[in-house]
């Protein structure tokens, strides 16, 4: 982790809350549909149990079904199915949404605030520019709402699929709360220990091949990590 993401978690947290605040109805409708996709494979896996259980094992047993049992299977499988496919409907529906809703309104008050500000002002900025704040700058402040219900929906998945294995058996939802963190490490580590060093000389000289006059023997010094002015 370096040194620029805590800056960077304390500018973004805040947009987020305000985020959450102008649109609370629509994130909860995201967070919602992401939550239900997130317990849906632990639902998926507790369906397929009974089925196979009491549909699939008693079948082989005896040899024979019945069409209600068969049916009952189906409608469980297909239920399971609808589910996940709400939640993944609902959570990009809603974060796009929000997400378009929030770029819309800080657009308007933007624009409005412009009209706000004395025609001087307005004679030393381009026009270009103001209308780049206006668009780009205010979808960029808002393009991470897309994934937030996602992010959100996995810590969900995390924290059910634990919980269900805890309720089965204790020792294998042991053993993956802690290999979860120990692949993070491991991963850590071998980007860390697999990246090129940077070249010696490399930070000093790249300010002097911005600054200098582009000439080709300034350029092939600044290449070879030599002053561009010796």
């Amino acid at each position: 982790m370096s040194e620029a993401d805590g800056p960077s978690r304390r500018k973004g947290l805040p947009v987020l809350t305000a985020a959450v605040r102008e649109e609370p109805w629509i994130f909860g409708a995201a967070l919602a549909a992401s939550a239900l996709y997130g317990v849906a494979p632990v639902v998926t896996s507790w369906a397929l149990g009974r089925i196979t259980d009491r549909v699939i094992l008693p079948a082989f047993e005896s040899g024979e079904t019945s069409y209600a049992a068969l049916a009952a299977a189906g409608a469980a499988i297909f239920a399971v199915a609808m589910l996940r496919v709400v939640g993944v409907i609902g959570r990009r529906v809603g974060a796009g949404l929000m997400q378009f809703r929030l770029q819309s309104t800080y657009r308007r008050r933007v624009a409005h605030r412009y009209l706000q500000l004395p025609f001087s002002w307005h004679q030393h900025h381009p026009a270009g520019r103001l209308l780049s704040t206006v668009n780009s700058d205010v979808e960029a402040v808002w393009s991470p709402i897309i994934p937030l219900p996602t992010a959100l929906g996995v810590v969900i998945m995390l924290v059910s699929a634990i919980g269900s294995l805890i309720l089965v058996d204790p020792v294998p939802a042991l053993v993956s709360v802690a290999l979860f963190p120990a692949i993070g490490l491991l991963n850590v580590f071998y980007q860390r220990r697999l990246s090129p060093p940077p070249p010696p000389g490399g930070a000093r000289a790249e300010p002097a091949c911005r600054g200098g006059r582009h000439r080709a023997r300034e350029l092939r010094r600044c290449r070879r990590g030599q002053d561009p002015g010796a």
